[in-house]
């Protein structure tokens, strides 16, 4: 557990912004080496110490700010710690230490992204530990559905995810708003991304519907995805053969007698 904490926002650090004050004091006689000392992090990779005038009060004040180069991106990392150690310059040298960690708050930088069914394929590690998605998702699905199902029949589930968390990651569905009209499309797409049939279909009239399905955050829609949706209308044994045409075949036997 460490024992002091801080937060900063993703993605928004442009270099030395402060995250948190430390003040250290050293309790051997003013003025003598055994009372003078040095604090510096064992990583200064992505934050460093600045040492503030503190007046007449004993002891020494540092800010701990972010270095110019360093970069927070709460899916890559959402947590940084440090070690804040500090040394005498007695003879017998004491030293301290104290653990230092920097939670990276979540801002809403990701789109969703649609997802096959096996999810755990679609990610992968890094040396941090972290799960980052795989840079090819999905981008059409397929489903099939026979001509006979009943209004209201379940077609298909599409997932998506968001790298995001809490609100930031809530995803709702919606059909693509296309050039054409969807009135007369017979399916529907739920919130949650369930896909119905809404009236009767008839494959023999058309056995093929497309059309694309958009996954948006719940805020206002600012990030999504989309995707096409194709679905194949099965046959059913539901037509009787027909006799096609009024006209009768005319057959002529020519009969051969032998001499």
């Amino acid at each position: 557990i460490y024992g002091r904490k801080a937060s900063l926002l993703e993605n928004v650090s442009t270099g030395g912004e402060r995250v948190a004050m430390v003040q250290v004091v050293d309790l051997d006689r003013p003025g003598s080496p055994n009372s003078e000392f040095t604090c510096h992090l064992n990583d200064s990779s992505h934050l460093e110490m600045k040492q503030l005038e503190l007046g007449e009060t004993n002891g020494k004040l540092y800010e701990l700010v972010t270095t110019s180069t360093a970069t927070f991106d709460r899916e890559t990392q959402p947590i940084y710690k440090v070690i804040i150690i500090c040394n005498d310059s007695g003879i017998q040298a004491k030293s301290s230490s104290e653990n230092f960690a920097l939670d990276i708050a979540d801002v809403n930088d990701n789109a969703p992204i649609f997802v096959d069914r096996d999810v755990f394929s679609m990610f992968k590690s890094t040396r941090t530990g972290q799960r980052h998605f795989n840079p090819k998702p999905p981008t059409q699905f397929e489903f099939s559905v026979p001509e006979n199902a009943e209004p209201g029949a379940f077609v298909g589930m599409l997932t998506a995810i968001d790298l995001d968390e809490g609100k930031n990651a809530e995803i709702q569905y919606y059909l693509q708003k296309e050039s054409g009209d969807n009135a007369s499309l017979p399916f529907v797409v739920s919130r949650e991304g369930e896909v119905q049939l809404l009236h009767a279909i008839d494959r023999e009239m058309q056995d093929q519907y497309e059309f694309r399905v958009r996954a948006e955050n719940t805020d206002n829609g600012s990030l999504f995805s989309t995707a096409k949706v194709i679905i194949h209308v099965t046959d059913v044994n539901d037509c009787a053969p027909v006799f096609t045409g009024s006209s009768m075949l005319e057959v002529s036997f020519i009969h051969f007698c032998a001499a």
